[in-house]
């Protein structure tokens, strides 16, 4: 199977703001038009991975609709055979929990559970109603609680569950970071993080920190049990660049170890001004690289769940990706979007997804303001150690003096 380069695999009736895997070969794409009644609707949607005609199809097997609020954010996280969901609903987080369904289209209706189907394109036999049989899901609305209190527009930026599904954590416009019990939405702690919205923050791999960073041009490692500033994250001090997403990733085979990456844009863009990415040394808290991006203007960031690869998406629509550990460029592909990137999301790193997308080095999701959802994927790099090179040569060697020796010479 061919490595997918920016394929349109889902197109939506609604602008595209997150995306999540759910599972192995589920994900969900959501956003929606907002409160204006211009006929755009606000939605969920479910879709399965599968690999068809010598390629990966995504079959949309769940809609549903948040009524008058668009998604902006969401977060899923694993639990006891189902999913739990928080979605960011303008200035309020609501709850879902997502059930297993098994779907069968029946025949000649054109939509079951959000799904659309041709007539005719299904027959009465065994083999045809086996294969157009679907797992969908079940989505049972659970509780809401107002994450966001900006007096001028209260928004919730982005939600995120622990790793061992105890809190729910949320930042927003009023520049609040806040800790709240899962699932009761209890508010647990409370941190007066920036003077300014938090664009983005992310939780380190072992639960002890939170990174958030700001409009307000800075970037802030927190404690998570007590809400105590730990450091600030300063590349530069001229107030040129501010910082716009964050992510945490883990170090393969170190338990213990993680990387922290922050990208930067210009405050005041020309055509001079690069945008960069920040890797920083995690107990310093001091820059270990820095690398620029180019000019495009980053507006999206994603790590894989092995930590060995970052993704940049672009207010221009173009995807990149990086090898984490040095920041070297692996993949882009430009203008991939009409418009700009709002999401990414990199496909679980399991046996199971690679059985439905194919054995690569990596699966991407890229989503837009353009409705629609993109694969990339890259071929495996073939990697040779030096060792083999060294040993190629001590063979030749031996080679050449066993002939020298058997012909006399």
């Amino acid at each position: 199977m061919a490595a997918a380069k920016g394929v349109t695999i889902a197109q939506t009736d609604f602008p595209l703001y997150t995306v999540r895997f759910v599972g192995d070969r589920h994900f969900l794409a959501a956003g929606g038009g907002g409160a204006a009644k211009t006929g755009v609707p606000n939605a969920l949607e479910l879709f399965e991975l599968k690999y068809e005609n010598n390629g990966v199809t995504a079959r949309k097997v769940t809609h549903y609709e948040t009524a008058t609020r668009a998604a902006m954010n969401c977060a899923v996280a694993s639990h006891e055979k189902q999913f739990a969901l928080a979605v960011g609903l303008e200035g309020s987080c609501r709850l879902y929990t997502l059930r297993y369904k098994v779907i069968t289209p029946k025949v000649g209706n054109e939509a079951l559970e959000g799904l659309r189907k041709r007539k005719g394109n299904l027959t009465m036999s065994t083999d045809h109603k086996m294969a157009s049989k679907m797992i969908g899901f079940e989505i049972e609305p659970g509780e809401e609680v107002v994450t966001d209190q900006a007096k001028d527009g209260a928004f919730q930026k982005a939600v995120k569950f622990t790793k061992d599904f105890l809190h729910l954590v949320t930042a927003g416009a009023d520049g609040y970071v806040r800790i709240w019990k899962n699932p009761s939405l209890e508010k647990v702690l409370e941190i007066k993080a920036h003077t300014d919205e938090v664009d983005d923050f992310d939780i380190s791999p072992d639960g002890s920190r939170i990174v958030s960073v700001s409009k307000d041009g800075h970037s802030y490692v927190w404690d998570f049990k007590d809400g105590q500033k730990v450091h600030e994250l300063v590349w530069r001090t001229d107030n040129l660049y501010r910082p716009r997403n964050c992510r945490y990733g883990i170090v393969k085979n170190k338990d213990k170890a993680y990387h922290l990456f922050t990208s930067h844009i210009p405050c005041v863009r020309d055509k001079r001004s690069h945008c960069y990415v920040v890797k920083w040394d995690t107990e310093k808290h001091t820059p270990s690289k820095i690398v620029s991006m180019g000019q495009e203007m980053l507006s999206a960031l994603a790590i894989s769940d092995n930590g060995i690869y970052l993704g940049t998406g672009t207010i221009s629509g173009n995807v990149s990706v990086y090898i984490a550990f040095n920041l070297q460029r692996l993949y882009h592909i430009p203008e991939v979007h009409r418009i700009f990137v709002t999401g990414l999301e990199f496909m679980p790193d399991t046996s199971t997804a690679r059985t439905v997308t194919g054995d690569f080095d990596f699966t991407l999701l890229s989503i837009s303001a353009d409705n629609q959802v993109k694969l990339h994927q890259q071929e495996k790099q073939v990697l040779y150690s030096p060792l083999w090179g060294i040993l190629g040569c001590f063979i030749v060697v031996f080679l050449i003096f066993w002939v020298v020796s058997a012909l006399g010479l």
